[in-house]
């Protein structure tokens, strides 16, 4: 991912109760052919997550936004808990994404 324009440290706890990092980020959109693509990342949750096409910059950067929040919540609706680096309390999603 060249330039980074958001990213946010978690704590990730499977339903076994082990705990890791997880880095989400968003990058830049830019153009590429006729689209355009927004670099996007789960990083320690969804190694396969990389990137997200549409048709302008805007509707890019939407979907790479929704794609991280489905990921997370898929994630807590398999058991998982989502928490702050800081303190370790629990994260909701309506926190983060709104």
């Amino acid at each position: 991912m060249k330039e980074i324009i958001a990213e946010r440290d978690l704590v990730g706890v499977d339903p076994d109760g082990s705990r890791f990092k997880i880095m989400i980020k968003i990058g830049r959109p830019y153009a590429q052919a006729d689209e355009w693509v927004c670099p996007i990342g789960a990083i320690g949750l969804h190694p396969e997550l990389r990137e997200v096409r549409a048709k302008d910059s805007f509707q890019a950067l939407m979907r790479g936004r929704k794609l991280l929040q489905q990921v997370l919540k898929f994630f807590i609706g398999d058991g998982g808990q989502i928490l702050s680096p800081d303190d370790h309390t629990p994260i909701s999603l309506d926190t983060l994404f709104d």
